[in-house]
């Protein structure tokens, strides 16, 4: 009878502790009080529609907001959320042929959503960006592009493919961006070598 004794005593205090962590969590969770750090879960992981910060006024900066540029240009093409595309290009942004680049992006995307259609995935993948001109007094760059347009697909509301770019070109851009005090935008682009 000796033995049972210690197991019921023990699970008594089990069962003592677990109730008082049970009450002292309320009561924090009632008053709004944070847990410790180390027992909060890690924040997610950034969406491709996130950025952890935005770039800021250095060349560096100017690399990374250029590369972003890229990525969200196709998110909008993936999501048709052409608020997107309204972020990224200086106001009088224009094409080597002097048309809009917002204006063409904007007549791409509105073409897909008649059509029930979208981009399926990401398909470019920068290769470099090289800082070729940098103007801190005038907040612009002027930056070298190259990237691998890699095969890619576009398709319907049931996912059934489209269209479908089967080759992949290597392309050269040069690119000149602004910085608005917030982020870079696109303000011209020009294709330099396609092949």
């Amino acid at each position: 009878m000796t033995t049972s004794r210690p197991r019921i005593l023990l699970g008594v205090v089990l069962g003592v502790a677990l109730t008082a962590t049970a009450v002292w969590l309320s009561i924090q969770l009632l008053h709004g009080t944070p847990t410790s750090p180390a027992a909060q879960p890690p924040p997610p992981a950034p969406t491709p529609t996130e950025t952890t910060a935005s770039p800021a006024f250095t060349k560096e900066g100017a690399v990374e907001g250029l590369r972003i540029i890229v990525r969200r240009r196709l998110e909008a093409f993936n999501t048709l959320d052409e608020s997107i595309l309204e972020t990224l290009y200086t106001p009088d942004c224009r094409l080597a042929d002097g048309s809009s680049c917002l204006k063409g992006d904007l007549n791409f995307l509105n073409t897909l959503r008649s059509r029930n259609e979208r981009l399926d995935g990401y398909p470019n993948s920068v290769q470099e960006i090289k800082v070729l001109s940098w103007e801190p007094e005038s907040h612009t760059a002027v930056m070298r592009l190259v990237y691998e347009a890699l095969p890619g697909k576009v398709v319907n509301a049931s996912g059934k493919v489209s269209y479908l770019r089967r080759d992949a070109r290597r392309m050269v851009d040069e690119v000149n961006i602004s910085w608005d005090g917030n982020r870079w935008r696109q303000a011209h682009v020009r294709g330099v070598a396609s092949s």
